[in-house]
């Protein structure tokens, strides 16, 4: 049953009009408590969602900048490698 349709039933008696207005008020107070909670609860959500994706940005630019080094290191290293084997193959050939 709906709220209208038991306004509808109670018209004639004044104190259950008053009672049932009372109920209708509490309800309709406990529904916006409860959208204003709801409203939070997704506000909330959505920044630590946004949060989660800055970090996780983070994260792979960290890992993008590792590998880079990496990739760096490794070409000194070859590069340090073919100078001393050339030096070697210098010192064999005198």
């Amino acid at each position: 049953m709906k709220l209208n349709e038991l306004d509808d039933l109670i018209k004639d008696d004044k104190e259950s009009q008053e009672r049932f207005n009372s109920f209708k008020s509490a309800y309709n107070e406990e529904l916006k408590l409860r959208a204003k909670l709801t409203l939070r609860n997704a506000r909330r959500t959505a920044l630590m969602m946004g949060f989660a994706t800055i970090v996780s940005i983070g994260f792979l630019l960290y890992a993008f900048k590792v590998k880079a080094n990496t990739e760096d290191s490794i070409r000194k290293l070859e590069t340090q490698v073919h100078q001393l084997e050339a030096k070697l193959e210098n010192c064999n050939n005198k």
